[in-house]
């Protein structure tokens, strides 16, 4: 009798193990089900609603569903995270998110949500800064209108995305370690900035490479320097930041995120497609076309990353001033 009471508790056992088993495999099987949608708070055409199109296109034959991305504008980000965190908590709710997104957290403005409450999956891409002046623009080089600001401090307007952004942020420290003061302009999204640089509404603009080099081929504006570490290949005119004495390098990045509590095993799930995503022959082409530069970072460094810059942007917008 105790044999057999023995056997059938290890039947059972092992039973209760193979369940959890089938459970634990078809809990990350069933994902994705349906559509997953990736939120953007950029404007069509954007440079963070290009990466996510195409990420949907090379990762929907990955994971055997649709990707689609929906723009939800406003707050600099703000609209779209609030919109994800109202989500249900089971993946089909991503939000291609930039570094403009610490910037936003740093400043306190959001006051629903802390940014602990998102879940990071994977930083896709870096991308340095620019800025460049309207042909019309009394200074055709850096040190040209370095000398200009000093002269008239305050006076020189500069366009860009957003208040507390990461392009406000890095303008005004590039303004405050050449030793001038500039005027920062917000608009609603980079394109919107792009447009006002190139219709001499502001004479500089604070952007990206990719935004700007058909501009300044066709001659519609004048690349004067880059945050980035070297040259740009296909601007190789415009001196580096350094270049000109002036000690910073930074980039901008991108990447995707969705809200705390989906599952793991799906985070795994969407991080391993888009990471398998970005090594398409597709994905590669576009990174290459638009001047961007490699970034990948798994989920647990992504938001080491992340929640390290919140804090420090806390400090750099106190002593900057914002």
């Amino acid at each position: 009798m105790k044999t057999f009471e023995k056997h059938s508790f290890g039947v059972a056992l092992g039973l209760t193990f193979l369940m959890i088993g089938v459970f634990a495999t078809g809990h990350a099987a069933d994902f994705p089900t349906r559509t997953i949608t990736i939120l953007c708070h950029s404007a069509p055409g954007s440079p963070v609603d290009v990466m996510a199109r195409q990420l949907a296109e090379s990762a929907g034959k990955i994971l055997g569903v649709s990707l689609v991305v929906e723009t939800k504008r406003g707050g600099s980000g703000a609209v779209a995270m609030s919109y994800l965190l109202s989500q249900k908590a089971d993946g089909h709710t991503v939000y291609a998110m930039t570094r403009s997104n610490t910037d936003l957290f740093a400043s306190g403005k959001i006051k629903d949500f802390t940014w602990k409450e998102l879940a990071y999956i994977i930083r896709i891409q870096t991308d340095p800064f620019v800025i460049a002046a309207h042909p019309s623009a009394p200074y055709k080089t850096t040190k040209e209108m370095i000398a200009y600001a000093k002269k008239n401090p305050g006076k020189i307007k500069v366009g860009g995305f957003g208040n507390y952004s990461t392009h406000h942020i890095m303008a005004m420290k590039f303004a405050k370690k050449a030793g001038i003061k500039i005027t920062w302009v917000p608009y609603p999204g980079g394109s919107a900035a792009l447009a006002a640089g190139l219709g001499g509404h502001v004479p500089v603009v604070h952007t990206n490479p990719g935004r700007i080099i058909k501009h300044v081929q066709v001659g519609k504006i004048i690349p004067l320097a880059t945050s980035s570490g070297k040259r740009i290949p296909d601007l190789p005119d415009m001196p580096t930041y350094k270049e000109l004495g002036i000690d910073l390098e930074d980039y901008h990045f991108r990447g995707v995120a969705t809200k705390q509590g989906v599952p793991k095993d799906r985070i795994k799930i969407l991080h391993d497609a888009f990471k398998k995503a970005m090594e398409t022959p597709a994905f590669q082409e576009y990174t290459k076309k638009n001047f961007l530069l490699p970034g990948y970072m798994n989920s647990k460094d992504f938001t080491k990353l992340f929640g390290g810059l919140v804090e420090s942007n806390k400090k750099a917008q106190k002593e900057l001033g914002l």
